[in-house]
This record gives structure tokens, C-alpha cells and sequence, in this order.
């Protein structure tokens, strides 16, 4: 896939959403606030739902999963049904959570060229969790049901998108960047002694489009640029050749500065965006 968005989140956020199982101090309806520490958790459970009723029938074709704590093993299932008792299923995708990973760490699934689950000791190495789902096909439903199976183990998730998104015609150009940034803020006192200010660290991520349709421009970066400008978020799917470019390039994120569409010829128009990663 080339560089893409999932970023009109807006009816998710507006949407009924009742959890199988949740604690009274971290409701499901966290998922729908922006900020990714707020989460939902299960009260004591592994397997849970979330059941979705949008205001009216909406077009889906990705889920995004930001900030959790699900196993290497857990399982996801993504349904859509045409009643609101969800007796009728018109949809149904289960997915493992994590794909193999080539030459993950030194387990023995981790084998160069074979590649593996993550151990679960090894995913305190892995970036702050953020995975995109594709549905087979853009679907238009009013109820939908997402399920997660983490065997025996309770769980947290801190943000969902459930909403179409956008892959670009083109990928990124030459000359991308992608900077970890540590705000932290170190001051040596007259002794020689050390004292940080330990801030969460971020990705940005830069990046060039130059060739997008013309068609693209006046629909799908148009409604990007407006939707979100500087103050909403989305997921970013920047590199996607192998598994752990899509591990370590998938991201939270706002636009620094709105992008602006630069046209070169009478079919073609180029952009550059500037996203941080929000913690």
C-alpha cells in the first residue's frame, strides 16, 4: 500500500458505543476522546465487544487501534449487520492482532528471512502500539461490532477509529524523514550532577507526495486538509514494503501545519506534510 490516512473518525466519535465488559472508572466511551491515555478496559475479562450504532448508515473500510495492551496472541473480528439485535450479519473479518514480524527478536520464531509473533517480553520494545485494519470492501451499515479475544488476560485500548480511509495514488518521494524527538529537558547542576525533566518522547514524520491525481486533490486531500487542519487527529500508515516498516510507521498523529496542494501540471498537484505523533 502507498502512505495512507484514516481520519473521518467524526461519526465513531458521535456513535452509540456499549462494551460486553468495562470498568466503571474507564468506560468504552473513552474511546471517542482524543487523548489516548484515557482508555476503556475490560473488568476482568480477555474476551470483550464493543457494539457500534452509528446515527445513520456509515461507509467503513478501515479500523485503527491506538494505545493498548493486547497479547501477541489476541485475536480481533470486525462484523457489520443489517439490525440493530445483530441476528442478521452481513460481515464478518477476524484477524490476528500482531502479524509476524521478519527477524523479530531472538526467540525462536525471530529467525531472519522467517520472522515471528513477538514474544511477550519483547513488545516493551516495540513503538507505541498503533495498528490499521482493511476491510475486503468499503461497507455502508448502521451497526457494527468490533471483538477482541485475549485469552484470560483483562485489557486496555486507548483510542478506535472506525471509518473510510484514504491511500494515496502515489508514495512517498525521496527525501523523507522521520525524527524521534526526546522534549526532555537535561540541566548539570555546578557539582557535575545530572537533572532531567523526562518528557514522553514522539515521532515526526516529513514527507513529499508530488504526483497526486487530480482527481484525489478535489475529493480526498481537500476533505483531509479541512476535517483535520491542526486540531484533529488520525492515523498515518506511512512505509508499508515489510512488516516492521509497517510496525514502526504507523502512527497517532496531527498535521503541524495544514498542507497545501501545489499544482504542476493540468493533471498533477504536490504537497508536503509535516505530522506529529500525538502521546
Amino acid at each position: 500500500m502507498n502512505v495512507t490516512f484514516l481520519w473521518d473518525n467524526t461519526r465513531f466519535d458521535l456513535a452509540s458505543l456499549v462494551a460486553s465488559s468495562q470498568q466503571s472508572a474507564w468506560p468504552v466511551s473513552n474511546l471517542a476522546n482524543t487523548l489516548r491515555k484515557k482508555a476503556w478496559k475490560t473488568d476482568g475479562t480477555g474476551m470483550a465487544f464493543i457494539d457500534i450504532d452509528f446515527a445513520k448508515p456509515t461507509l467503513c473500510s478501515a479500523l485503527g487501534l491506538v494505545e493498548h495492551n493486547l497479547s501477541s496472541s489476541a485475536t480481533v473480528k470486525i462484523q457489520a449487520f443489517s439490525d440493530a439485535a445483530r441476528t442478521d450479519e452481513v460481515y464478518s473479518k477476524e484477524i490476528n492482532l500482531y502479524e509476524p514480524i521478519i527477524g523479530w527478536g531472538e526467540s525462536g520464531w525471530g529467525n531472519v528471512g522467517w520472522g515471528g509473533y513477538p514474544d511477550e517480553e519483547d513488545l516493551e520494545f516495540y513503538p507505541r502500539v498503533t495498528q490499521t485494519f482493511f476491510l475486503d470492501e468499503s461497507l455502508v451499515y448502521l451497526y457494527w461490532r468490533v471483538s477482541f479475544d485475549n485469552g484470560d488476560d483483562e485489557f486496555f485500548l486507548g483510542r478506535m477509529f472506525l471509518c473510510n480511509h484514504w491511500e494515496a495514488s502515489v508514495n512517498l518521494s525521496h527525501g523523507f524523514s522521520l525524527e524521534l524527538v526526546d522534549p526532555s529537558n537535561t540541566v548539570e547542576s555546578r557539582g557535575g550532577q545530572f537533572w532531567t525533566d523526562v518528557r514522553e518522547q514522539y515521532y515526526l514524520a516529513q514527507f513529499d507526495l508530488k504526483a497526486i491525481q487530480d482527481t484525489e486533490i478535489w475529493g480526498r486531500f481537500l476533505n483531509l486538509s479541512k476535517h483535520c487542519g491542526v486540531r484533529k487527529d488520525f492515523i498515518v500508515r506511512l512505509i508499508d514494503l515489510h512488516e516492521k516498516q509497517r510496525a514502526f510507521t504507523t502512527f497517532y498523529g496531527r498535521f503541524t501545519k495544514v498542507p497545501k496542494a501545489q499544482n504542476r501540471t493540468d493533471k498533477l498537484y504536490s504537497s508536503k506534510f509535516i505530522i506529529r505523533e500525538v502521546v
